[in-house]
């Protein structure tokens, strides 16, 4: 079971990598989309009826404003992922290499925080493993 966490844990480690880049590139897209380079556009859409929504009795500037406050919420929201994911990448490769409890702990913690289930499900194998071969060893010893 610790040779399937591992397997886990190295795939998960290499997903977070790609993750963290993925949720920096989404996070500044909608940061940049929030801002007045996507003013115009959007007021010639809602204008042409080319974008739909159903703000009844709203202006066209109030509904601008409230998708760029949708997506400077979104862009804040992927920037924020970008570090638990690197943590989440980080401790991966550490936890695959010492194999405790605390670093099978961590890496459900930060697999569930970084948004990467693979490292999640990798720490609870490894967990289940560690805590066999605890038992096993107090049976024993």
């Amino acid at each position: 079971m610790k040779k399937v966490a591992n397997i886990l844990l190295l795939i998960g480690g290499i997903l977070a990598i790609f993750c963290a880049v993925a949720f920096l590139i989404m996070g500044v897209v909608f940061i940049i989309a929030s801002g007045p380079a996507l003013t115009e556009p959007l007021i010639e859409g809602i204008e042409s009826g080319a974008i739909t929504t159903n703000f009844q009795g709203a202006t066209t500037e109030e509904i601008v404003k409230i998708i760029q406050l949708f997506f400077l919420t979104l862009g804040i929201m992927f920037i924020c992922f970008v570090p638990f994911t690197i943590a989440d990448c980080v401790i991966c490769f550490v936890g695959k290499s010492k194999q405790t409890k605390g670093m099978y702990i961590l890496n459900i913690v930060f697999g569930v925080l970084g948004s990467t289930i693979i490292n999640t499900v990798g720490g609870v194998l490894g967990l289940i493993a560690t805590i066999k071969e605890g038992k096993r060893a107090a049976e024993n010893g």
